[in-house]
């Protein structure tokens, strides 16, 4: 975002734009998204919310780069970065809901390997934020499989970033993670306002 479009976001914090600038091409959400992740693990350090950082849905990264670089320049560097996936794109929508704001059916568009990403990129993605990466967990597969068997390993989750679109595995996630997420925690629906199933 070149400097004089940035006069619009003249609210944000001046620290939340180097952070933007090294992640801006691994995710494809919008700055208002980015900036409300950020506020949000700035929130949780400063109130001392226990508990890792969970994301389903990562694609090249992005997200949790936003997260590290976040949690570096406030000196936290404890926490565990979750990164559910199964790295091979989106799966089929099983389900009806799968409807965007527009009306389209997600199976009308869907193809295999759609928004597909390699796990060693997204790892070497991450690796570059500086992040400890004896704290950072690849869980690949699909989420109604992975969540339920890898979810009892590790405590409480302090932000719970949700973003595999369709409604079959937002369900499993919402009902594995919720019960993890630390009283006073973020709970962030990625595709709440687009996909009719996610909401």
């Amino acid at each position: 975002l070149v400097l004089r479009n940035r006069a619009k976001y003249a609210d944000m914090d001046e620290a939340f734009w180097p952070i933007y600038d090294k992640t801006r091409e691994y995710t494809m959400t919008s700055i208002e998204q980015r900036y409300d992740l950020y506020k949000a693990v700035e929130y949780v350090v400063k109130a001392q919310i226990p508990g890792d950082i969970v994301e389903c849905g990562v694609w090249r990264g992005g997200s949790m780069m936003i997260a590290a670089l976040t949690l570096i320049s406030l000196g936290d560097t404890q926490r565990n970065l979750l990164l559910y996936d199964t790295f091979e794109g989106l799966p089929f929508p099983d389900s009806e809901n799968d409807i965007d704001i527009m009306g389209n059916y997600a199976a009308d568009r869907w193809r295999e390997g759609w928004i597909k990403v390699d796990v060693n990129e997204v790892f070497d993605n991450v690796l570059m934020t500086g992040y400890p990466m004896n704290r950072v967990q690849f869980i690949e597969g699909m989420v109604e499989n992975t969540l339920p068997s890898i979810i009892t390993e590790y405590r409480k989750a302090a932000i719970v970033r949700l973003d595999t679109d369709w409604e079959s595995s937002t369900r499993v996630e919402l009902e594995v993670l919720w019960p993890k997420l630390s009283v006073g925690g973020i709970l962030l629906v990625d595709d709440y306002g687009h996909w009719l199933g996610a909401r």
